[in-house]
């Protein structure tokens, strides 16, 4: 058993996080899990969430939420912005600003959507791991 420090409950799935110095980046999609069973057509349909929050003084005030064609997978920080994959072909990369705006969006259609995501660090490429079973190696700057 472990001690909670500090407990916030969403209102939907949540699978990814990131923190930085001012904000707190959640990932997920609209799917209660608590309310609505698992299945295929859930899987399919559900859109992407991601909740930014803005830290305070130890508090967390939800600044925005920017929805995506499907469920939020991974959340890494790209230099002074913010790079979301998703989990469908259609706008499966975006970058955002750090407050929340779409500056770019890629569709990924040889792997049909992202499952993971890693910098490499050598290399300082993106590898992504997809739904077809692909390994990508893309360029951060221009997807």
């Amino acid at each position: 058993m472990f001690k909670v420090i500090l407990k916030k409950r969403l209102e939907n799935s949540i699978y990814e996080i990131l923190e930085t110095r001012e904000y707190l980046y959640v990932g997920g999609s609209d799917w209660d899990r608590r309310k609505i069973k698992y299945s295929k057509k859930i899987a399919n349909n559900s859109q992407g969430i991601l909740w930014i929050f803005k830290k305070n003084k130890g508090k967390l005030n939800l600044m925005k939420k920017v929805f995506f064609p499907s469920m939020v997978y991974e959340i890494r920080k790209l230099n002074n912005k913010i790079l979301v994959a998703c989990k469908s072909a259609k706008e499966t990369l975006n970058i955002l600003s750090k407050e929340g705006e779409k500056l770019f969006i890629k569709n990924e259609k040889i792997g049909k959507g992202v499952y993971g995501l890693e910098k490499d660090k050598k290399s300082k490429l993106i590898v992504l791991t997809t739904r077809e079973g692909y390994l990508l190696w893309i360029n951060p700057d221009n997807l």
